[in-house]
């Protein structure tokens, strides 16, 4: 693949009959691409779709909420924790 390519969702789709097919079982790994030779059996014309940009974005928000979640968990624990002793003191 080109190196433009390397950092997105790559698909590979063949046409066949005059419909297109993605192909599952092809593997695309370090800019590789390996296709089984029988998927391509019948293919007038082969396409790679060029699709989004594969980047860390989820990772952030799920970093924020992992954090919010112990957090207010760590809270909830040392209010509990301060009523119990209020309560023996009483």
């Amino acid at each position: 693949l080109e190196e433009e390519l390397k950092d997105r969702q790559v698909r590979l789709a063949v046409l066949r009959s005059g419909k297109f097919y993605y192909l599952e079982s092809c593997e695309i790994k370090d800019g590789e691409i390996t296709v089984n030779g029988a998927d391509l059996s019948g293919a007038e014309a082969i396409f790679l779709e060029k699709g989004e940009r594969i980047t860390m974005s989820i990772a952030v928000p799920i970093a924020v909420t992992v954090i919010t979640v112990i957090l207010a968990a760590s809270a909830i624990f040392l209010i509990l924790i301060r009523n119990a002793k209020l309560r023996k003191q009483a």
